[in-house]
C-alpha cells in the first residue's frame, strides 16, 4: 500500500482562501490536477474516482492557504459529488519526534484510516471519506503514517454515503 502522504488529496495533512492577498504580495499559485482511481477499501467501501483541481500558495512559514474542487464519482453507479475547498492552514514541523502539528479554518475533504484519530474518535475498521467545515486542529506523526491528535468543531459529511448508490 501507498503511505498516506503519498497519498493525500489537496494540501496536507491531508490539507486557502486569500486568492486576493496572495495576489497582492504576487505569490504564484501553484495548479494541479489529479486523476485517481481508489480502489475499494482505500476511499470508500467501493472504487471512487476522485479528480482533484486545486491551487494553493507556496508554503511559506508555516501557512498554506488553498482552494479547489474535488469530483468524486462511484464508477459502479455513475453516483457523483462535487465538493469545494477554500481554506487557510497553519503548522510547524518538530523534526526531533518527526510530526507536524496544525490548525485548518474552512471547509475541505479528509481522509482517514484505521489507527488514525478522527473527528469522532480513533478510526477502527474502515477507511471514512469526509467533508469537514469548520475549524480542525491536528497532530499528524510521519513515522506511524497516522493522525494521533485530532479536534474538530463544525460541519461533517460522510462522502461515500453521497455517493453510495443504495
Amino acid at each position: 500500500m501507498t503511505p498516506r502522504t503519498a497519498r493525500r488529496h489537496g494540501s496536507r495533512p491531508r490539507l486557502i482562501a486569500v486568492v486576493l492577498a496572495a495576489a497582492a504580495l504576487a505569490l504564484p499559485a501553484a495548479a494541479q490536477a489529479d486523476d485517481d482511481l481508489i480502489p475499494a477499501g482505500e476511499g470508500c467501501a467501493f472504487d471512487i474516482l476522485y479528480h482533484v483541481e486545486h491551487k494553493q500558495t507556496p508554503a511559506a512559514d508555516h501557512l498554506r492557504i488553498g482552494f479547489g474542487q474535488a469530483t468524486i464519482t462511484n464508477p459502479a453507479t455513475g453516483a457523483s459529488v462535487v465538493t469545494k475547498s477554500r481554506y487557510t492552514e497553519t503548522f510547524s514541523v518538530d523534526e526531533v519526534t518527526n510530526t507536524e502539528s496544525g490548525i485548518i479554518l474552512g471547509r475541505r475533504n479528509w481522509q482517514f484510516y484505521p489507527g488514525d484519530q478522527g473527528p469522532f474518535g480513533v478510526v477502527v475498521e474502515e477507511v471514512d471519506l469526509l467533508r469537514l467545515e469548520g475549524r480542525v486542529t491536528y497532530t499528524f506523526d510521519f513515522d506511524a503514517d497516522l493522525f494521533t491528535a485530532f479536534t474538530f468543531s463544525g460541519g461533517a459529511t460522510d462522502i461515500c454515503a453521497m455517493i453510495a448508490g443504495t
